[in-house]
């Protein structure tokens, strides 16, 4: 016999396990915000950093990209394909220069497509010390990240020309 008590602890705790899949279970959208989140922590560099430390960033960040990937740079008319492994060396190369950087991410905005695919727009803000002076820019970026076996990965990267003179 079901009592109104019985069915309103039933229906309380139906809500709960709804509102806990909904909330736990990571959605495409927050997946892609933890890659961009790992991307950002990863690009950015201490002053104290160690090379083995740097290397492992530089891994971690080239562990986003789809091998191969597409990556443009308007500014300078740059496009090109490029493996795993060249990111790879190129975010060491460039983070070689800095001697410390921080890289934050602003003003994301995703659009998830029903074929496991999405496009994000984002400015990219770099402020750090190179040798003796000071280097602060921002970057406006359009990527495409598609799902590939359960991760999303960065397939095009566009740095995109915002200001010209």
């Amino acid at each position: 016999m079901v009592t109104t008590k019985n069915a309103g602890i039933l229906l309380l705790v139906l809500l709960a396990v709804v509102f806990a899949l909904f909330r736990l279970l990571p959605s495409d959208e927050k997946a892609i915000r933890k890659q961009l989140t790992v991307f950002a922590q990863n690009a950015s560099k201490k002053a104290d950093e160690k090379p083995v430390e740097g290397l492992r960033k530089s891994r971690r960040i080239a562990d986003l990209f789809n091998d191969p990937c597409r990556i443009s740079v308007e500014a300078v008319d740059f496009t090109g394909t490029f493996s795993r492994q060249q990111i790879m060396d190129r975010i060491l190369m460039v983070r070689a220069t800095f001697n410390a950087v921080t890289v934050k991410l602003h003003d994301i905005s995703i659009q998830v497509s029903e074929e496991n695919s999405a496009d994000v727009r984002m400015t990219l803000r770099l402020s750090g010390q190179r040798q003796d002076h000071a280097v602060a820019d921002v970057q406006e970026i359009s990527a495409t990240l598609e799902k590939i076996d359960g991760d999303w990965l960065f397939t095009s990267v566009r740095v995109v020309e915002v200001l010209s003179r």
